[in-house]
């Protein structure tokens, strides 16, 4: 075995054409290229609901990855065939929303990892998870049993969809302000966009590759900052899903937006009436 990164909390190293994730002393996760779901190995008692996340979502992203897909820290979810990437730090709504949109009508692709695989002409998002996976005060937001404990619950989606071409990226973030606010990234922006929450593993090979698939990503699809109120409640959930929504379908224009800054320069401003 061959460690090409370690902390004190995870590690990852090479053995022959295996990638090994390893959590010492909690489990390891074992991948190659050929696999559809990697090897998951416990070293010591993990409970179903963590071994049940980690099959649906990272050990399929895994070997997508080593096949040279795309693999983002993001939610996912098809709207009439439109796929919309979620992104966003922790905390930032990305679960409650795709299941608000799901709720709406769109399908569920990923809750957590979310698979682009940029090696087609049209870039097309993986269909992995089936499940939200949602907190108390998210459940509660959606109209939800909160009946269970406060950590997230899996939570089947109203909605599943299938592989579909990817149309849309953004990026969650909270602000103090009552509006949702879209702002357009673009050139070297959206590539960091991209880069920011992007999985990837130290593999010698991998670096320029990554960097190509990012670049092309970020050059092919709009990809979006959307800010919006700091505490959500169901107006303000209904009212960002019809944001994206229609930055889904029609990119700044539609009744839900005015722009508000068009410097061709570096990004495009929009917010709710």
């Amino acid at each position: 075995m061959e460690w090409l990164q370690e902390s004190e909390s995870v590690r990852v190293g090479t053995r022959a054409d295996i990638v090994v994730i390893e959590w010492p002393g909690i489990l390891r996760l074992q991948a190659t290229a050929m696999q559809d779901v990697a090897d998951i190995e416990t070293l010591s008692e993990v409970d179903s609901k963590t071994m049940h996340k980690l099959r649906c979502g990272l050990a399929r992203a895994v070997p997508s990855y080593l096949r040279g897909q795309v693999v983002l820290h993001a939610s996912s979810v098809a709207v009439e065939n439109r796929g919309l990437i979620i992104a966003g730090v922790r905390g930032a709504g990305k679960s409650t929303i795709a299941a608000a949109l799901c709720a709406r009508g769109a399908g569920l692709l990923a809750d957590d990892s979310t698979v682009v695989d940029v090696r087609t002409t049209a870039l097309m998002v993986d269909a992995l998870e089936r499940d939200h996976w949602l907190g108390e005060d998210s459940r509660r937001v959606l109209g939800l049993s909160t009946e269970a404990e406060d950590e997230k619950v899996p939570i089947a989606s109203s909605r599943v969809a299938v592989a579909c071409p990817l149309n849309v990226l953004v990026v969650l973030h909270t602000h103090n302000e009552e509006k949702v606010v879209a702002t357009r990234q673009r050139g070297i922006n959206a590539v960091r966009t991209v880069l920011d929450h992007a999985f990837r593993l130290p593999l010698r090979d991998r670096a320029l590759r990554d960097c190509d698939a990012f670049v092309g990503l970020a050059k092919t699809i709009p990809i979006y900052n959307v800010y919006r109120p700091r505490t959500f409640s169901h107006d303000s959930l209904t009212e960002l899903a019809i944001q994206l929504e229609q930055l889904l379908v029609g990119g700044l224009v539609g009744p839900c937006c005015r722009q508000v800054d068009s410097r061709p320069s570096c990004e495009s401003r929009v917010e709710t009436r």
